[in-house]
């Protein structure tokens, strides 16, 4: 009989030129169908089934084995005494005995025909499954039939939460112990089997087995938190009744029916009561508030303008005896807002009307428990911050219940990544040292959001938004002023209609070429006036608006004059804004910074006295000292700053320098011109120390004038400065922290300063009748820049009260040392105590790498240095060279907001309008980029940091580099990436924004969905924050269009929760779109490697600590993966709902059609291939698919996804090449797999091709990609035959 396997492979019979067993052809690819290097491609093949590897592993389990021993020992066959097996006429299968001579014995010792036909029939069968498996590439069918063994399931239970590797050592021990057992019955029971089998048996069970146990070790034990009806209206009511304290229904300081503000200062002499004692002033000196009597009832009258003043000028009076009235007063950080102030003088005068002073009790004591009694009462009053966007303090932390911060429930998948981020570590190591403290944690959810789910939604809390999404809107409003300065280049230019495409300048880059071409081509000499048939670049119409912000001129061009006064506008806001938060130079910047500095001072001081008394109590323990050394560490760091301060402040006194808002424009040298001319620069610092030669140091003046030696000096000094400053395009000291880590710079830190304090015109001189100006002009790029840097640093004062977070890191130290360290100190359990200090310092380990992450200040590594720049190079010429055709693959984010928004919202509202209410769509889109801050994808090149980890945004230092640098953003609108991100961040953040407002609406009337509400709570909108949005929506500041609302945040009543519901929209955008962001990296993605090496006497981890950007090579084009991780895996395994599954079905369909569209072999690939290579790109398995492929390409294809299914590698046969620069990221990849293809023998001529083209920026850019590839193939061809000839 002949088979339709036999006759599919007569070709493959007759070039062996062997008789073919139909059970043991191998799986065998069409060799001439293969081409290596240059797709994923892989053609038919021809093997068994998958159901058929999993019957042949069953065959050979040992369940089968002692079936057959039952069968033949229990007597089921009669007994023949005329059978013999040797007899040739009596055994019909005497001449096939030879092939059976080691196991003739069980074949002698059948008892009849039938008994011999099982036996021989069980040899066969066994036989023929093993040669059948021989040639199969699965693994996976052994794995699934081995784990329907009931004996393996064993070990499990007792590994459950001992940790990975007690749970390895366990359940591997066991294993090997079971193993053991089963192979002696297989030996007692199956003459087939060899010790060889057995031996791989054991040894392989064991390890499986000890990987299977290490990962339920690495679970806890099983709780689940019940939430009854009645516990969850409990939870409700609370908030309900908090939020109302807020929102000013119980005893806020503005609407409480027994206090009354008033708008001056009432003196004692005012006051009809005073004789009669009836109230009590605060303090000795102002009376802030007092209790009159009105009828037969008595009400608290305040100052509340007085006091919010004091708060304002940073006047902490609480921690003053003179007004508190004792010695014994409050930390600075006791209240954190101007409400609370005016709670405290409030409760504070009540106390002291009501209140009587007991007998013999002195001034002092009675004065501090009445303070004590105020302060009580305003803690009880509150719950959240009354500035929506200040970070969470201890006592709303402890308003709710523990554990509201851990992470969401993802079906226990979220442990196996509890160590993946500084994101994830902080918050478990919250969750297992401190119980899941919601203070502590809420400061990592604070700072950066990884996209998953919160516990506390299901207490109907909100999240807090974050600092990396706040500073998205001083983005939107450089936006807001690029797209001015792009409109008046077009009417300048004559072109009264700016055409733009999804961001993409048209007729203004015409304009632009047109004139560099006219340049070029010698048209004309100069430039012109902008007159339309006499156009002028871009960047000489940047220039000439540079000259006008820094030198104003009267006879500019009206238009040049409109965008210069533009920008000036908008550095006065930014830095007035900069000055009122302490974080400008200038002389109210400076000055409000000493304030807090002194404040901070005092304060750190009285708690380091405090908490060396505590210590005299207790026994002397290292880790207690620790924390003592810290305070005093931070003490003297903050008495150093206040110097600093002082200096700087005097220095700027003592010459009569200006202030430095007045024509601000930020200072990016031009490192081109400073090395060109150092001589001439060096002659403008000269003139600048000899004209201002007073400089202040440790309070002292140095008069520099008295010694021309020690000018040249700082000349030198500061010309080194500079030119360090200019090769990392630092601007206004922006960068400072790299400064003071390498020992150089000047100027104030922690301040936006400058080393030489001169107007930007001093430094654009003539030489040699041609104008130089050593400070860059390019007014578009340069804002580009400093907004990009200084937005979070913004953002952060606003959260946490300073750029750095030092405050609120004081703040989590001294909460943690008086909760958690010192109670367990004073009980005598040092262990416990040292335990928490020792996880305080983690925690902090992990806060301080989230924060300076999110500042873009992690990475520690010189940019300037050779490696760093070649690093850069390496990563941004990999990417032109292989992301050409990438939106191929980004077509599947079409899919993504149907997974978070449902199909019905996402076609119902959001393609409806976007079909039906173009207008409306429009408004709404503009405010997505103009006041949201996102989708920017195009004009601030940032669409490469979903998919590719690329070079940094610090400028190059030669020309080559900064070319280099320019090209990439150019080559993202070309392969359609940042246009198309452009328009699906759009498409999400309209339909965000309407749901933000329709939902609300929803909940304040009662009608509210579940699902809604809990979308609500992810993207931070509690019943609170809903009411208000709906009161903005009442006033009229909200727009209701056709078919959706428009949110036009801009225009709001209230500003403060305009921004924190524009940073949430943030959010929701590039947790939709997946976009990275600081949550999502893990510390090497960011060039840092960090290895714990043991701990101090304190407690605190040390650490062996290199920063490097050749760390982060392997995670080159890993950044979606290292984001889809969070935000497609773990957060749809929290959600689990019908929007998650549809969306799924939406990726699944559109992975088809991109592997479809990028592989021309696609229908050649078997369904098993297909359908692992959609899963792949739809992300849902996030990192997890990355990982994968580079075990595939690390095994040669051995280990894997695809060899455990039997697939062909996902880019062909896996060389040397591949599979030495897996490890070291596509950089290095494509240098081994060059070096591979031009060495070895076994390489191809189309191999060597396809690796020559692929070195090629631009090469795989979609538009030409297949015409590049033919083209390289038949050039390599010429040059062969050429060679040959």
């Amino acid at each position: 009989m002949v088979t339709s396997l036999q006759k599919s492979s007569s070709a493959f019979q007759e070039a062996i030129n062997l008789p073919v067993n139909e059970l043991m052809l191998p799986n065998e690819y069409t060799e001439n169908e293969y081409r290596p290097f240059i797709t994923p491609t892989a053609p038919d093949y021809y093997g068994q089934s998958y159901w058929r590897d999993m019957v042949d592993h069953w065959t050979l389990q040992w369940q089968g084995a002692v079936q057959y021993g039952i069968n033949n020992d229990m007597g089921i066959f009669e007994n023949d005494e005329s059978w013999n097996p040797f007899d040739e006429n009596r055994n019909p299968y005497f001449n096939e005995l030879k092939k059976y001579e080691q196991h003739i014995e069980d074949l002698a010792m059948t008892r009849s025909q039938t008994h011999f036909e099982y036996v021989k029939g069980r040899l066969d069968e066994k036989y023929e499954a093993k040669q059948r498996l021989e040639y199969s590439d699965r693994w996976t069918p052994g794995f699934l039939t081995g784990m329907a063994n009931p004996l393996y399931l064993i070990p499990l239970p007792a590994t459950m939460g001992v940790g990975i590797a007690r749970g390895f050592a366990k359940a591997g021990g066991m294993m090997f112990g079971i193993m053991s057992a089963e192979e002696a019955l297989y030996h007692t029971y199956d003459p087939t089997r060899t010790a060889r089998e057995s031996a791989m048996s054991i040894g392989t069970g064991t390890i499986i087995g000890g990987l299977i146990g290490g990962g339920f070790g690495a679970f806890g034990k099983a709780t689940k938190t019940k939430f009854n009806s009645k516990s969850v209206d409990d939870i409700g009511q609370k908030f309900d009744n908090e939020h109302a304290k807020i929102e000013g229904k119980v005893g806020s300081p503005w609407d409480n029916a027994d206090a009354k503000p008033i708008s001056k200062i009432i003196s004692q002499g005012d006051n009809p009561w005073r004789k009669a004692k009836k109230w009590e002033d605060l303090g000795k000196r102002n009376t802030w508030s007092f209790v009159e009597k009105v009828g037969k009832t008595f009400r608290v009258v305040f100052d509340g303008r007085r006091l919010m003043k004091l708060f304002d000028d940073g006047e902490r009076w609480w921690t003053n005896p003179k007004y508190m009235g004792t010695t014994r007063v409050f930390a600075d950080d006791t209240f954190s807002s101007v409400d609370e102030t005016i709670q405290f003088a409030i409760e504070r005068a009540w106390g002291r009307f009501k209140i009587k002073r007991k007998v013999k009790e002195n001034t002092s004591a009675y004065n501090e428990r009445i303070n004590n009694y105020a302060l009580a009462r305003v803690k009880g009053r509150k719950i959240y911050n009354s500035k929506i966007n200040h970070a969470i303090t201890p006592e709303q932390g402890g308003q709710m219940k523990r554990g509201a911060f851990n992470i969401g429930d993802a079906l226990g998948v979220e442990k196996f990544f509890s160590k993946f981020t500084p994101f994830y570590r902080g918050i478990d190591k919250v969750k297992k040292g401190f119980g899941g403290d919601n203070y502590l944690a809420s400061k990592i959810w604070e700072l950066s959001w990884s996209g998953v789910r919160h516990a506390g939604l299901l207490m109907g809390i909100a999240r807090p938004n974050n600092v990396e999404s706040m500073a998205k809107t001083y983005l939107g409003k450089n936006k807001q002023l690029i797209d001015y300065t792009r409109e008046a280049y077009a009417k300048f230019t004559g072109n009264p209609n700016r055409r733009t495409i999804l961001d993409v300048e048209v007729t203004n880059t015409m304009t632009d070429i047109g004139a560099k071409w006219n340049q070029m081509s010698g048209n004309i000499g100069k430039s012109g006036g902008g007159k339309p048939n006499n156009p002028i670049t871009f960047n000489e119409f940047s220039k000439k608006i540079f000259h006008q912000i820094i030198t104003p001129r009267d006879d500019a061009d009206d238009i040049i004059k409109k965008v210069a006064d533009r920008y000036r506008k908008f550095y006065r806001e930014i830095g007035m804004e900069m000055s009122e938060k302490g974080m400008f130079a200038t002389e109210k910047g400076i000055a409000k910074q000493l304030k807090k500095v002194r404040i901070d001072i005092e304060s750190l001081r009285r708690r380091f006295n405090n908490l060396g008394k505590e210590l005299q109590n207790i026994q002397s323990a290292p880790y207690l000292k620790g924390i003592r050394d810290r305070l005093k560490n931070e003490l003297d760091d903050l008495r150093a700053y206040e110097k600093e301060l002082i200096d700087y402040l005097e220095t700027g006194k003592a010459n009569g320098f200006k202030d430095l808002l007045e024509n601000y424009f930020p200072r990016m040298w031009n490192l081109d011109a400073i090395t060109k001319y150092p001589e001439q620069f060096k002659a403008i610092i000269f003139d600048y120390y000899k004209k201002n030669p007073i400089i202040y140091r440790n309070g002292k003046p140095i008069n520099l004038s008295d010694d021309p030696v020690r000018i040249q000096k700082a000349v030198d000094k500061t010309y080194d400065d500079i030119i360090n400053q200019a090769k990392i395009d630092d601007i206004d000291g922006s960068m400072a922290w790299l400064y003071r880590k390498k020992g150089g710079g000047s100027g104030v830190r922690y301040l936006k300063s400058r080393n030489l304090r001169m107007d930007n015109s001093e430094f654009i001189i003539n030489v040699d009748n041609k104008v130089v100006s050593f400070i860059q002009e390019d007014v578009e790029g340069v804002t580009k820049a400093y907004i990009s840097r200084l937005s979070p640093m913004i953002a952060m004062a606003d959260k946490f009260g300073d750029r750095f977070m030092a405050g609120e890191i004081r703040r989590i130290i001294q909460y943690t040392t008086d909760k958690y360290i010192l109670p367990a100190a004073k009980q005598g359990n040092h262990a416990k105590a040292k335990k928490y200090a020792e996880d305080l310092y983690d925690y902090l380990d992990e806060v301080k790498d989230l924060k300076d992450k999110v500042l873009m200040q992690f990475n520690l590594a010189d940019p300037t240095a050779i490696f760093e720049r070649g690093v850069k190079v390496a990563k941004n010429w990999t990417a032109l060279a292989i992301m050409g055709s990438v939106i191929k693959t980004a077509i599947l984010d079409a899919g993504r907001p149907i997974m978070m928004h449902g199909f019905k919202n996402t076609f119902g509202t959001g393609v409806k309008n976007l079909m039906t209410s173009t207008k409306d769509f429009k408004m709404a889109s503009k405010m997505i980029s103009d006041e949201v801050g996102e989708s920017l994808d195009v004009v601030f090149a940032l669409a490469q940091r979903r998919f590719v980890e690329a070079g940094g945004d610090i400028g190059g230092i030669s020309g080559f580099e900064r070319a280099l640098n320019r090209n990439t953003g150019v080559f993202y609108v070309a392969n359609l990436l940042a246009p198309w991100t452009k328009m699906l961040k759009d498409f999400t953040g309209v339909l965000g924004q309407h749901r933000m407002v329709k939902h609300s609406l929803e909940w304040s009337k009662g009608t509210i969905k579940q699902s809604d509400k809990d979308w609500l709570l992810e993207v931070g909108i509690d019943e609170r924050i809903a009411r208000k949005i709906i009161k903005e929506l009442d006033a009229g500041n909200i727009q209701r269009g056709d078919n959706i609302f428009l949110m036009n945040s801009m225009s709001w009543g209230d500003q403060e929760l305009a921004h924190y519901v524009r940073s949430h929209l943030s959010d929701e955008i590039v947790r939709t779109i997946v976009t990275p962001r600081a949550a999502d990296r893990p510390n090497l993605m960011d060039g840092v490697l960090k290895i714990a090496t043991g701990r101090t006497a304190s407690g605190q981890k040390k650490y062996f600590r290199a920063d490097s950007s050749g760390f982060s090579m392997p995670f080159q084009f890993l950044s979606y993966g290292m984001s889809a991780t969070s935000k497609i895996m773990l957060a749809g395994l929290q959600r689990r709902d019908a929007a998650t599954m549809s969306g799924l079905v939406a990726m699944m369909t559109l992975g088809y059609f991109s592997a479809r569209w990028r592989d021309p072999y696609w229908d050649k690939k078997s369904f098993t291939e297909q359908t692992i290579r959609v899963i792949e790109l739809t992300g849902m398995l996030g990192v997890v698919n990355d990982m994968n492929i580079m075990l595939e390409t690390l095994s040669g294809g051995q280990l894997g996804a695809r060899p455990a299914f039997g697939a062909r590698p996902l880019f062909g046969e896996v060389n040397m090449g591949d599979r030495l620069g897996e490890p070291f990221g596509p950089g290095i990849n494509m240098v081994t797999e060059a070096i591979w293809s031009m060495t070895s023998d076994d390489a191809t001529r189309n191999d060597r091709a396809a690796i020559v083209r692929r070195l090629i920026p631009w090469n795989n850019l979609w538009v030409w990609k297949d015409w590049f590839r033919q083209a390289s193939e038949s050039a390599y061809g010429t040059l062969i035959e050429k060679e040959d000839d």
